[in-house]
């Protein structure tokens, strides 16, 4: 009998392998051309809209629960 649920194992497995899905790239070219970024709000929803909807979910709230835990200022 194995102690290791299989169908979870493999969502992990799955979850893992999925590519990452980044806001940096957008910020970059928005920052590129000339927008100012800095303490944009809407830089703030994009990133929830990334957390909430990308396809990489365990990654994006693992990220999300780590940055709750590791706090770091601006």
């Amino acid at each position: 009998m194995s102690l290791v649920n299989t169908d979870a194992a493999d969502w992990i497995r799955n979850e893992i392998e999925k590519p990452a899905s980044y806001t940096l790239p957008e910020m970059v070219a928005r920052r590129a051309a000339g927008e100012d970024i800095s303490e944009n709000r809407a830089d703030s929803d994009r990133r929830w809209d990334n957390l909430l909807t990308a396809d990489d979910q365990l990654r994006q709230r693992m990220a999300f629960a780590l940055s709750q835990i590791i706090v770091l200022s601006s």
